[in-house]
């Protein structure tokens, strides 16, 4: 993905030069198509361009207007840019040699602030107006694009990767110790809009910030998703074929163009949809994909018989028995050290410096694509709350509304489907989800032997802050949902607040651009007007996503029942690296953070003997916390060592 970074003085005055050649120095990175700047006196940008869609051939940015009036440089990857043309006015071979970022600036100069109403896709840009000495920020609804800025003495700095931005900033007295305090408990993190240090902000979706020649910023959300269901369908046909012609649309308008794409690919759902339409498109172009899967390199050492809960390689081959014109990959990434990702830039990234038990095959995919010159990687996050969402609390829904007929119908019929008892169908469609997370949420928060609470015990003690007193006395719990559409709006919100970012440092990190068909805004849009009883009827979880794919996937995906655990080695990987951990250890406890790492953490030798699931569940969460403890104490003890003094 490209980048884009500057500084604004409103005031007058020249700009800080030497910050902004420290900013330079800092995005740039070999693998991208060059660097460009443009230096005036109120303001300077500049921008690393990754050359993907056919048309950025000819873009270059920072690009000033027609007009002389306004300079524009960001991110852009439109969708439907068709449709856009019309609207501007352009022929088809005009539209074939004008990059995005002149369409997005033809777009603003003729609707202004309201072209944010008329661009699809995955974009974040700066527009600044010579005539009224205005800085502009747009984020898109949901795309994979990031702005972060900083006000400081009337000056305005923004980049659009915030782990090279911060460089300057970094100043143990910024720290914001609530956001810290956040990221410390599984589950919530840094709070929309905010970093892990004071007063860099990162720009939230569906968001225009105004920034003036007072230096005043004034943020404004110009999109809010509607969830009431709207539609309704004389067949279910009908329904499942326009979600199909959406989506397709969807993923065609991001493979286009002659850029070598790779996918992730894992044995779920989503991902096997993304890869299932991308290769018969490409295939009507002569035109290939890549695939990347990862599975355990230590399988061995556990039990044959919890192999296929464990690994999904072998669903995956069954998928891909079908397809010719795809170039699977199968990573074990079996000379991966996970502790080299504590001396990268991800354990200072300022919004999530978090290494999880997922990150090293990530990694390892990212690196293994760019090393083929893959330029675009598709993904299909979003699909769990777009395409295939599993409706939890449907029948909980029509509990509360009193309609007993209809709810005694569905558990009927999932009994029916699923040959089990009425007490059993009663219990998984009304009580067992309440209960999962009821469980859960006693797990990380109170029972479980590495929780992180003595993280925000230090800082309690250490540094008392009636706020952070407070924030800890409100700490989330547990949330009672009545409403399938209610809790599936809300895990989407937070899951493309966070996806937004991290695919986008990511991608960034490794040159290549990385795209989500699954969260198209008129994919959302369109699957939140279907009614819950429809996405999951007669007590079927995801029925018009199976009718949608029925006869396209195999029914060894379409009708998998097993929830294959990923990264399910994390800790045997963890104990062949343990003399480094050890080591790192020593060091955290050298400095500010030597409370956080306790020596019990490191003892997981006995979760080694993995015989049972329940114990090999135990070692990867084992694992998972132990990463996060260390992510956390690294990055306090790079940043925050000297709080006290």
């Amino acid at each position: 993905m490209s980048g884009f970074f500057g500084i604004f003085r409103p005031q007058g005055g020249p700009v800080d030069l030497e910050a902004f050649e420290q900013m330079k120095t800092a995005m740039h990175r070999e693998g991208f198509d060059g660097m460009e700047t443009h230096v005036e006196e109120k303001i300077a940008m500049g921008h690393l361009m990754l050359r993907v869609s056919p048309e950025s051939k000819y873009d270059k940015q920072p690009l000033k207007s027609s007009c002389g009036n306004y300079i524009l440089v960001g991110h852009f990857r439109l969708d439907y840019r068709d449709e856009l043309g019309d609207k501007l006015g352009l022929t088809q071979s005009e539209l074939e040699v004008t990059p995005d970022s002149q369409l997005v600036m033809l777009a603003y100069q003729k609707w202004k602030e309201k072209c944010v109403h008329h661009l699809e896709g995955d974009w974040a840009f700066v527009v600044f107006s010579f005539h009224e000495n205005r800085l502009l920020f747009f984020k898109d609804r949901y795309g994979i694009s990031a702005i972060c800025y900083k006000i400081e003495n009337g000056v305005i700095y923004f980049s659009s990767d915030p782990s090279k931005f911060v460089f300057k900033f970094i100043d143990s007295r910024t720290i914001n110790i609530e956001q810290l305090c956040r990221l410390g408990y599984v589950g919530i993190g840094v709070e929309e809009g905010k970093t892990l240090f004071n007063h860099i902000f990162i720009l939230k979706n569906a968001h225009i910030l105004s920034i003036n020649q007072n230096a005043f910023a004034q943020e404004e959300r110009y999109y809010s998703l509607n969830i009431l269901e709207s539609l309704r369908f004389l067949k279910d046909e009908d329904c499942s074929f326009e979600l199909q012609s959406i989506y397709v649309r969807a993923i065609l308008s991001r493979i286009r163009g002659e850029a070598k794409i790779g996918s992730f690919l894992s044995s779920g759902l989503d991902s096997t949809s993304v890869v299932h339409f991308s290769s018969l498109l490409l295939s009507q172009v002569d035109s290939s994909l890549s695939t990347f899967t990862s599975f355990p390199e230590y399988l061995n050492e556990v039990p044959e018989k919890y192999h296929s809960k464990l690994n999904e390689r072998p669903l995956v081959e069954i998928f891909q028995r079908g397809y010719k014109n795809i170039d699977a990959h199968y990573l074990s990434l079996p000379t991966f050290n996970i502790l080299n990702l504590f001396s990268t830039d991800l354990i200072n990234d300022p919004i999530d410096p978090i290494i999880t038990s997922n990150s090293f095959w990530i990694k390892g995919i990212y690196s293994t694509a760019q090393e083929g010159k893959i330029k675009k990687m598709l993904t299909g996050q979003m699909g769990n709350f777009t395409i295939s969402w599993h409706g939890p609390f449907n029948q909980v829904n029509l509990l509360s509304q009193l309609k007993i007929s209809q709810l005694f119908r569905e558990i009927r019929e999932f009994r029916e489907n699923e040959n089990c008892s009425f007490f059993f169908a009663i219990k998984e469609k009304i009580f067992s989800e309440h209960y999962r997370q009821f469980i859960t949420l006693r797990y990380n928060l109170l029972k479980s032997k590495f929780d992180l609470s003595d993280f925000n015990k230090q800082f309690l003690r250490d540094y008392q802050s009636s706020k952070l007193s407070l924030f800890i006395a409100r700490m989330p719990g547990y949330r009672l949902f009545f409403s399938s559409r209610a809790m599936r709006h809300m895990l989407l919100m937070r899951s493309l607040a966070a996806a937004s970012y991290l695919h986008y440092r990511d991608s960034n990190n490794h040159c290549l651009e990385v795209v989500d068909p699954t969260a198209d805004i008129r994919l959302i849009e369109f699957s939140f007007s279907i009614s819950e009883s429809l996405f999951n009827k007669r007590g079927t979880s995801k029925y018009i996503y199976r009718k949608m794919m029925e006869f396209q996937l195999p029914k060894e995906i379409l009708f998998q029942k097993l929830k294959i655990a990923q990264s399910a080695d994390i800790l045997n990987r963890l104990e062949k690296v343990s003399i480094q951990l050890i080591a790192l250890k020593k060091e955290l406890q050298l400095g500010q953070s030597r409370k956080i790492v306790k020596d019990d953490d490191l003892d997981f030798t006995c979760f080694l003997e993995q015989n049972d699931l329940h114990q090999i569940n135990l070692s990867r969460r084992m694992g998972m916390f132990l990463l996060r403890n260390l992510s956390l104490s690294c990055f306090v003890n790079n940043n925050y060592c000297n709080f006290k003094n």
